[in-house]
């Protein structure tokens, strides 16, 4: 079956109706006519000569051909600009926004949030307010001059106080990292030290709308139309409330009948040749965007939802799903494994290898596994070493080991043992925080696989499958309130909570031509957990530990 035609009518390239219209009827014409000056029907010589480029008759059809091109350009451009995801950002905020959304409906830039130290004398108290700005809460600044405000009022006690700042000014350069130090510049009691520390990585802040996000939420309004505080219509005052609010999740009567708990996703900000990736829970919701969606949702003090009515909005709870994956790649090659025998390879007693112990000095590490070094030799050393890599779960990336030797010390065996891999360097790994690891850097646990450079290529293809992934039910299917409480838009929908085996369409698509095929031997966790309590929000899956083996 064809694709349906993208326009309602047809285009004419340039010199279609001069040579195929006009000129073709006015050679026709001729040819039923009389020449005056000889009696006699015009020759198909006389014709191609009156009509040739640079005559009169020519000259006339090609002008009526460009004012066809030029009204032509005009639909073309009205046709592209009518459909919001081809739209200008002109026509998309004055006529689609306006239409759908609203005036000046186009979301601003928002404001990261994070943990920070202050110090002071105890007793000493830091005021806050969840509504920002507010001049009664503390508000610290950071070198650069962006403001932040202290989100809860907490007491200094043994000298120091943990607090949650969120930035006043907005943007992504409010995403500070760890150790930044900040300086109070308003609302501070006396006692409090002047400057704060940053201790996590802040998350959250993000730059206005884009035209692709802005009109993706059009074409969302479009699809699904709200209507009277329906499930669609939390959705869409959800995706308003911030530019950090990547997708909401409704679960209506979830708490209790005429309730709604509204869990919301953030968006992963897309960062250019990024040092540190985000990670899996990078679509965790910062405590700044739940406070933002919350002040925005939860009545009273809502501009959208009536009074009388019981909204909790939450977060998600990341759920990680562990993965052993095959893939048929060449042997010895740039675009394959790295080398002509891969080592380890799959087990079917050990299919997720992780490493057994980690010395001191994060150099000499222990595996158990029953593969074999290549040719059963008992040790391979320099050059001959297998080419290895380490998976850093925090980043959902892996990270080449530089390998010394690794030992068999029981050679040529198929039984269960200890091998030992010495390193001449530690790699470089980081924690949840996107902060490097101390020494020793490698942890036992990290899982361990061959050597291949196409290795970012599929960690950023099961990110990219995970992302899709959407928080699961907050009720079991048996329970008796779970039709009036299932997640919306359903996972039949859009936003499937269930990992398998379609994550092998992403890893096949990102690899091209290098992989002929691929299996997923192996899942951890398919769907999320039903919560303990609704309160906590729903599960989601999130990319956990991952081995990669030849297939």
């Amino acid at each position: 079956m064809g694709a349906p035609d993208e326009r309602a009518f047809l285009v004419y390239p340039r010199g279609y109706v001069r040579d195929n219209v006009i000129l073709a009827h006015f050679r026709n014409e001729l040819r039923t006519l009389l020449n005056p000056t000889t009696g006699a029907t015009f020759t198909e010589d006389e014709i191609q000569r009156a009509t040739a480029p640079g005559t009169r008759f020519y000259i006339e059809a090609d002008s009526i051909d460009l004012v066809g091109q030029a009204t032509q350009s005009r639909a073309l451009f009205f046709a592209t600009q009518i459909d919001p995801r081809k739209a200008n950002t002109a026509f998309l905020e004055q006529f689609h926004g306006a239409l759908w959304l609203g005036e000046n409906s186009r979301l601003g830039a928002t404001g990261a949030s994070g943990p920070v130290q202050a110090t002071g004398t105890n007793g000493t108290i830091v005021p806050g307010s969840f509504t920002v700005p507010d001049p009664a809460a503390a508000v610290a600044t950071d070198p650069n001059g962006k403001r932040y405000q202290n989100l809860t009022t907490k007491t200094i006690a043994n000298g120091v106080a943990t607090l949650t700042l969120i930035g006043i000014d907005t943007g992504f350069v409010t995403r500070l990292p760890a150790d930044t130090e900040l300086r109070w510049s308003a609302g501070i009691n006396p006692g409090t030290d002047p400057v704060v520390t940053v201790l996590e990585p802040f998350d959250g802040g993000f730059d206005a709308e884009t035209d692709e996000e802005y009109s993706a939420r059009i074409v969302e309004r479009i699809r699904y139309r709200p209507a009277s505080g329906n499930a669609t219509h939390f959705q869409a005052w959800a995706e308003e409330s911030s530019s950090a609010v990547e997708q909401a999740f409704v679960y209506p009567c979830a708490l209790s009948a005429g309730s709604t708990v509204v869990a919301v996703t953030e968006k992963r900000a897309v960062v250019a040749n990024a040092a540190v990736p985000e990670g899996p829970n990078a679509r965790i919701p910062s405590t700044g965007t739940l406070n933002t969606t919350s002040q925005y949702l939860t009545p009273p003090a809502s501009p959208v939802v009536p009074e009388r009515v019981l909204v909790l909005v939450t977060g998600v709870t990341a759920q990680q799903s562990n993965l052993v994956l095959r893939v048929a790649m060449a042997y010895g090659r740039n675009g394959g494994w790295a080398d002509v025998q891969p080592w380890p390879a799959f087990s079917a007693t050990y299919p997720q290898l992780a490493l057994k112990t980690v010395n001191g000095t994060g150099l000499t590490l222990t595996l158990d596994t029953d593969q074999p070094l290549p040719a059963g030799v008992a040790t391979l050393t320099g050059t001959d070493a297998p080419k290895l890599m380490i998976y850093n779960r925090e980043i959902s990336r892996w990270v080449q080991l530089d390998v010394l030797s690794v030992t068999d010390p029981a050679p040529g065996t198929t039984t269960v043992r200890t091998f030992t891999i010495v390193l001449s360097s530690e790699p470089t790994l980081y924690d949840d925080d996107g902060n490097a690891r101390t020494t020793p850097k490698l942890h036992v646990g990290d899982c361990l696989s061959p050597f291949t450079e196409r290795d970012t290529i599929v960690a950023k293809s099961l990110e990219a499958y995970f992302d899709v992934l959407g928080p699961g039910e907050m009720l079991e299917s048996t329970d008796v309130r779970f039709a009036r409480a299932a997640r919306q838009p359903s996972p039949s929908v859009s936003f499937t909570y269930r990992a398998g085996q379609s994550a092998l369409r992403y890893v096949l698509a990102a690899l091209g031509g290098t992989a002929s095929d691929a299996e997923l031997t192996s899942v951890s966790r398919n769907i999320p957990d039903v919560p303990i309590n609704v309160a906590d929000g729903p599960n989601m899956l999130t990319l956990g530990n991952v081995n990669i083996y030849p297939l």
